[in-house]
């Protein structure tokens, strides 16, 4: 089984308007938007076998597709199916594709060759070319006369072929072949002819125009002169008709009756004649530039009127009469220049201009402002229109002289008109601050300051704080004014507890300051006592070591720090009913508390840290046992490695010595001492846990 649309087997008709026919090779598959074109396509099955119904798929070039349905084919056996297309009246022009699938969505698994399932079929999308006959004013015979069609247009382009047909004589006509659609033409007598030129393109398309040419009886000449061929606007000049006349007038004496026709001015108005309309003069005074055509008009006997035209040069004259004005500020600044306006520094203003000029220069003058001509040279404005309205701001304060000049199409300049301005500078400003919280001795303090100013000012602006108003720390013999610390942000910290004033101020270019006070509460900080034993379990008379290196403070108190020492805070040693506040002793900071015991028990001991304000304490609990009897009660419970060797070394001699014997209860005690260890290590284990839960 082997479905395909059979190749060259494709038909299509074209349907336009009321006319239908069948496209060939020859004639050209092609047509334009609004066709309708019905393909015919033959489906047939190449294959032995039968196969089963399935469908036809059209796409067409605007991507809309259409399906049919293809009747089951038995072996070697074929079916037609139609398909219609409108061409969109949006198509692209130009050649296109449609395509004819066979089983578009591949169901018929059995077609041993689905490569040829698809039939593309092309044609050329083109337009209607466009007839154009260039029109022909009425002509004087024997007057050469050329009829024109080469603006004619194909807008799928290729070649256009040209058939005039032209009416020759009275109702009589030829027929001329013109390859470049140009021809030339002339009559001998007057009237009116018919001309109908027919277009073709390369796909047989055509359009077709008419048009009527008169030709005319010879009319009668006319000759302007003027004593000028060019002034200045606004001058008067005479132009005369004297030399004019009619070949074939029957009245020698009055060839031709003359009626003058000057032109209109931009504004509609027309110019008129001094003399009036009927004459052989004619006085008038252009107000506006360029050319100024004069016209006059002569009729002759047989009712001919002939045209005649002289082309006046208008010369250009220079605009004149210029205003300045503003608008804002800061005062009643509405004297005109050369008045002294006031405005603030970055307030923006309106600068207003009016000058003069002729008719048609008027809207297209040029306003050339320089704005601070006396301290910026290239700040240069420009306006076009009939007057001039810019607005500005100045960044700099003082005062600027502002230059308007007024320059038409031409480059003719006005005077040069001069308006002054007083630019006030406008103070910074800074917010006050809100109360601070207390920072401690030797904390960072950390605070932002918040300004403004024009925006001219703002990068410029010299933005400081001053810590020490008491102190003159650039020489220049104010105390407030130091730069300790630059910038709106502030880091900084203090060793001594109190209130410190500082300033935030911010100078700008002209030296006005804003200033935002300040008082930081500094505070002392506690102390945190923090201790340390070497051993938590001794012997009565054994030297407790505790060690307070771990005690913080702010780095200045560090050094003023005091450590006091209640040895026993069951005792009110000093009397005062309080057994925990005694001061049984002292130490320096970076010393350790060193102290035996007398007597065995729980020492309860307390560290006391003060600076010159705060304190705190921490607690220690250090067990005393008593002293056991035998040579390990000597060593000491807790005996450190060094007697822990000693007493290896005497255990090894009394092996040599005494013998086996010795050397087992030598292991005996030494079994023994390593258990007194182990109890140690159990007691500090529990020392450790009851700091720590302090």
């Amino acid at each position: 089984m082997d479905y395909r649309p059979r190749p060259g087997g494709i038909s299509v008709s074209r349907d336009r308007g009321n006319d239908s026919m069948t496209l060939n090779p020859v004639y050209g598959f092609n047509a334009i938007p609004g066709d309708v074109l019905h393909f015919t396509i033959p489906i047939e099955n190449k294959g032995t076998n039968g196969g089963p119904e399935t469908e036809l798929e059209m796409v067409a070039p605007d991507s809309t597709t259409e399906r049919r349905t293809i009747s089951a084919l038995p072996p070697v056996g074929e079916d037609s199916l139609s398909f219609s297309w409108t061409v969109p009246t949006s198509q692209p022009l130009g050649n296109v594709d449609f395509t004819f699938e066979v089983d578009p969505d591949d169901q018929m698994t059995n077609d041993v060759n689905q490569s040829n399932d698809m039939a593309t079929f092309g044609i050329f999308i083109g337009s209607i070319p466009v007839v154009g006959l260039v029109a022909v004013e009425p002509t004087p015979s024997f007057t050469e006369i050329l009829l024109d069609g080469t603006s004619s247009s194909d807008a799928d382009g290729g070649t256009l072929h040209c058939t005039f047909r032209v009416e020759v004589d009275e109702n009589k006509f030829k027929t001329f072949e013109e390859p470049d659609c140009l021809m030339l033409v002339n009559w001998t007598d007057d009237g009116i002819f018919q001309i109908d030129l027919t277009i073709s393109d390369e796909e047989n398309d055509n359009d077709q125009t008419s048009m009527s040419i008169e030709i005319l009886n010879r009319p009668g000449w006319i000759n302007i002169t003027s004593p000028e061929t060019a002034i200045l606007s606004e001058t008067s000049i005479t132009f005369n008709a004297f030399d004019s006349g009619d070949q074939d007038t029957l009245d020698e004496n009055a060839p031709l009756s003359l009626l003058w026709d000057p032109p209109t001015r931009s504004d509609g108005v027309a110019y008129v004649c001094d003399e009036g309309p009927i004459t052989m003069l004619c006085t008038v005074t252009p107000v506006e530039e360029g050319e100024f055509l004069m016209e006059v008009h002569g009729t002759d006997d047989d009712g001919a009127v002939t045209t005649a035209q002289f082309p006046l040069q208008v010369g250009n004259i220079a605009p004149r009469s210029p205003t300045m004005s503003l608008t804002g500020g800061t005062a009643d600044n509405t004297e005109p220049a050369p008045a002294i306006w006031q405005v603030d520094e970055d307030q923006q203003v309106t600068l207003i201009a009016n000058g003069v000029d002729t008719m048609n220069d008027q809207n297209s003058l040029i306003w050339n402002w320089n704005p601070s001509s006396n301290n910026n040279v290239t700040w240069a404005e420009s306006t076009v229109g009939g007057n001039s309205e810019i607005e500005v701001f100045w960044t700099e304060s003082g005062s600027h002289t502002i230059n308007l000049q007024i320059v038409d199409d031409d480059g003719l300049t006005s005077d040069m008109i001069l308006g002054y301005v007083m630019v006030n500078n406008v103070p910074p400003t800074s917010e006050p601050f809100t109360a601070q919280f207390p920072v401690g001795e030797d904390r960072l303090f950390e605070l932002t300051g918040f300004f403004s100013d024009t925006p001219s000012d703002v990068d410029s602006l010299q933005v400081c704080w001053d810590i020490n108003l008491e102190n003159d720390a650039d020489d220049n013999l104010v105390k407030n004014d130091d730069c300790d610390y630059i910038g709106d942000t502030i880091s900084h910290s203090w060793p001594e507890a109190g209130v410190y004033t500082i300033r935030f101020h911010v100078t700008d270019d002209d030296g006005d300051v804003a200033e935002s006070l300040i008082d930081v509460n500094v505070v002392n900080l506690r102390p945190k006592a923090a201790l340390s034993a070497e051993k938590t379990t001794v012997v009565v008379g054994e030297e407790v070591v505790i060690w307070t290196t771990e005690t913080n403070d702010t780095i200045s108190d560090l050094s003023l720090l005091m450590f006091s020492w209640d040895l026993d805070t069951d005792t009110d040693s000093n009397g005062d009913g309080d057994p925990a506040n005694d001061m049984d002793t002292f130490t320096p900071r970076i010393s350790p508390l060193r102290h035996t015991f007398d007597t065995p028990g729980e020492k309860h001991i307390r560290l006391t840290v003060s600076d010159e304000e705060q304190s705190s304490t921490k607690d220690i609990t250090i067990y005393v046992i008593e002293e056991k009897s035998g040579f390990l009660g000597l060593m000491g419970e807790t005996a450190g490695f060094s007697n822990l060797l000693i007493v290896l070394i005497i255990v090894v001699g009394a092996i040599v010595a005494v013998g086996v014997t010795m050397a087992k209860k030598g292991g005996e005690d030494e079994i023994g001492l390593f258990g007194a260890d182990s109890s140690s290590e159990d007691s500090a284990e529990t020392d450790s846990a009851e700091l720590e839960e302090e």
